[in-house]
């Protein structure tokens, strides 16, 4: 081989491993940037497994309460529907024994009007002609089971009175509205009473007497339950100031003009008054006293004059 040729070689074979040579960096460079993007890859992938890992968790757990809930749910519906059968049977159970009683209703009074009555114990009939156990003589066991509304009616009347813990008290309350349909034996009714809760004393004859004690003394409530009852004491005694105010407004027709004071109650041959004072609102608001003078209310409700010589003394 001639040198020529040897020096021709040799440039064709350092292109060539020039060529190779980029051509080899080259592909490494591409290597290089494909790795990292594979690391960054794959790091992105790990991330989304771990995620997925723990989405798949929750859900599965979600998933577990879901069923546990609905089986739950479903146990509920079973129970509930289960309830209302046995509720619509005792219903239809029940209806059916209504009717079965009112049928049989007429044969059994007829039967119990027939009875003879065990000792100690009375057969009444009420306004519509149909018979009722009285006891004459209730003990207090029995006052509480057999007579409860007259008891209860008793023990509000016993914490009025402050007899609270006098069953004996009660006992015979019961017996009197069993006999005679009267709270008070003989027709003797307290002189007054205190609210249950002590703030307020109620004399009789007034309306809020009436309306505790189911009375009328005060002529105010002719359908009270006790209208007939009737107490001497009552006629001379004074009204409330509430009684005397409408006593007074009924006197004067109700004039919007009229302004009225209590001075009190006093007496006279009539028996008891209230003592009240009117004044005219027009006069004083024109700077007068506006005074009118005075009236007496009596128990009864009648209104007469008064003089400044019937205040009360103090």
């Amino acid at each position: 081989m001639n040198k020529r040729a040897f020096q021709l070689i040799s440039i064709i074979f350092i292109v060539v491993v020039g060529v190779m040579g980029i051509i080899t960096y080259q592909k490494y460079t591409n290597y290089k940037s494909s790795k990292n993007e594979y690391a960054t890859a794959k790091q992105a992938f790990d991330t989304g497994n771990r995620k997925y890992a723990e989405k798949k968790k929750s859900y599965d757990k979600t998933k577990n309460e879901y069923l546990a809930t609905k089986e739950e749910v479903s146990k509920l519906r079973s129970n509930a529907e289960s309830e209302a059968s046995k509720v619509d049977k005792i219903i239809e159970t029940y209806t059916a024994n209504i009717h079965s009683t009112i049928k049989l209703l007429p044969t059994l009074r007829d039967k119990l009007s027939k009875m003879d009555a065990p000792e100690g114990i009375v057969f009444k009939t009420d306004p519509m002609g149909k018979p009722f156990i009285v006891h004459t003589n209730p003990t207090v066991e029995q006052a509480k089971k057999e007579w409860s509304d007259y008891w209860l009616e008793a023990e509000y009347y016993a914490e009025a009175l402050k007899k609270e813990s006098d069953d004996n008290f009660k006992l015979e309350r019961v017996k009197t509205l069993i006999a005679i349909g009267r709270p008070f034996k003989d027709n003797e009714w307290p002189e007054g009473i205190e609210s249950p809760d002590g703030m307020m004393y109620r004399e009789i004859g007034t309306g809020g007497y009436d309306g505790d004690m189911k009375t009328n003394f005060a002529g105010l409530t002719s359908d009270a339950e006790y209208a007939e009852a009737q107490d001497d004491k009552v006629k001379n005694q004074a009204p409330s100031k509430e009684e005397s105010l409408k006593f007074v407004k009924e006197h004067d027709k109700n004039n919007p003009d009229l302004a009225y004071n209590d001075f009190g109650v006093n007496s006279d041959s009539k028996g008891q008054f209230r003592l009240v004072k009117v004044s005219s609102k027009e006069w004083q608001e024109q700077g007068g006293t506006g005074s009118l003078g005075f009236l007496k209310v009596y128990g009864d409700g009648t209104v007469e004059d008064g003089t400044a010589e019937d205040i009360p003394e103090q």
